[in-house]
């Protein structure tokens, strides 16, 4: 039991969250590379970020929206290392 707890809280500790705010501008600043328009960077919430201890990247969901609602199942995952997507 004490070996589950602990692989459950070793992750945790080797993350921090991140501000959305910080990810949309790494979001917009790399959306060519993403391969994004500007109505995909408009069109898009970010559902959750974290940065990586360990790797150094910041780690981000982001949702699809349409209208400001999530788009079912429209969610993909992005990494940033020294503001650039990888």
């Amino acid at each position: 039991m004490s070996v589950l707890c602990l692989l459950c809280v070793v992750p945790a500790l080797a993350q921090k969250n991140v501000d959305a705010a910080h990810v949309k501008q790494l979001v917009q600043k790399n959306a060519a590379k993403l391969g994004f328009t500007p109505a995909d960077v408009e069109n898009t919430r970010i559902s959750s970020a974290y940065l990586d201890k360990q790797s150094g990247a910041i780690i981000a969901y982001l949702q699809q929206t349409y209208k400001g609602v999530d788009v079912y199942n429209a969610l993909t995952s992005v990494a940033f290392k020294n503001d650039v997507a990888v």
